[in-house]
């Protein structure tokens, strides 16, 4: 049974998937006999807050770092936005991929989702575009697809 859900992150992380690493040795020797990792709270130590901390260690395509891009761009977003915000058990697929505009598996659905998404916001008339914010949705899919904004 492979992957049923993904968001795509175009850049370098090399530094999340060493880290990850680091945490699951450390996992493995903190687990208990009932597989419980001792360390687990949902607001501090949960699945959502790790890959968060992870991914935050990121540089994105176009050299921002993905720690300032979560932080100054997504954070009340992911952080303190309706869908994260409330901890519902694996509302982070959901955060993510609206934050990251794209729930894609390869480099290619990824850059297509993002330019389709892009077009949409570039079509609204100046009304829906006002309503809809697309001057901030489109300076950040620039970013994402690692364009100068």
């Amino acid at each position: 049974m492979g992957y049923k859900f993904s968001t795509y992150i175009q850049g370098d992380f090399t530094k999340s998937y060493s880290s990850a690493n680091d945490m699951a040795k450390t996992y493995v020797k903190l687990k208990k006999s009932d597989g419980a990792n001792p360390e687990y709270n949902l607001i501090t130590c949960s699945c959502f807050t790790n890959s968060k901390d992870l991914l935050s260690m990121g540089i994105l395509y176009n050299g921002v770092s993905m720690d300032k891009f979560m932080d100054t761009v997504a954070a009340k977003e992911i952080e303190f936005g309706g869908m994260a915000g409330t901890k519902v058990p694996n509302i982070g697929k959901l955060a993510f991929s609206t934050t990251f505009y794209n729930n894609a598996f390869t480099k290619k659905e990824y850059q297509n989702q993002l330019n389709t998404v892009m077009d949409e916001f570039n079509d609204m008339n100046w009304f829906m575009s006002k309503i809809h914010r697309a001057n901030f949705h489109l300076y950040r899919i620039n970013i994402l697809l690692g364009q100068k904004p």
